[in-house]
């Protein structure tokens, strides 16, 4: 097992409303450095899931329905293959790879870190400055997510 936790690198611009992510970042801290700029993310539904793994996995989350699954909002992503050769993967560059990993997890080498499309940062229209508060009562009254919390906010948009 490679444990790649400790590489938590995150760097949000927010013109171009792009993030560069390293594979330890969770969507909770992803999350927390989105909204200093007023944005969010399509992330999962649980705060403590790893970016890279929920992404290269498909990605269900919160803003799926409009913007797509987290995979479908990844921009590149650089990765270690078995034979050790570092690689950049995106629509233009070794594209059939791209492919593959959007959705085929970590199958076909380490990815050691996604930048994540201009589509993947939106405006957090919905939930404001009072985000920190629901996510804080909702864990504290619905530990288990039997609510789903996106069923009872509306939902955002550009």
């Amino acid at each position: 097992m490679i444990d790649l936790s400790l590489m938590k690198g995150i760097r949000v611009d927010p013109v171009r409303r792009t993030a560069w992510v390293e594979p330890g970042v969770t969507w909770n801290e992803l999350d927390r450095e989105t909204q200093a700029f007023g944005l969010a993310t399509t992330g999962g539904t649980v705060s403590h899931t790893g970016v890279a793994g929920l992404t290269l996995g498909g990605g269900i989350g919160w803003l799926m329905a409009k913007h797509g699954l987290a995979c479908d909002n990844l921009l590149s992503v650089d990765i270690v293959t078995a034979t050790g050769e570092l690689l950049k993967a995106s629509e233009t560059e070794n594209s059939d790879l791209f492919w593959a990993i959007r959705g085929g997890g970590g199958n076909f080498g380490i990815v050691n870190h996604l930048d994540a499309d201009d589509s993947q940062l939106r405006t957090r229209a919905a939930y404001g400055d009072n985000y920190e508060r629901l996510v804080a009562i909702k864990n504290k009254y619905d530990p288990t997510n039997f609510f789903r919390l996106n069923n009872n906010i509306a939902p955002t948009g550009d």
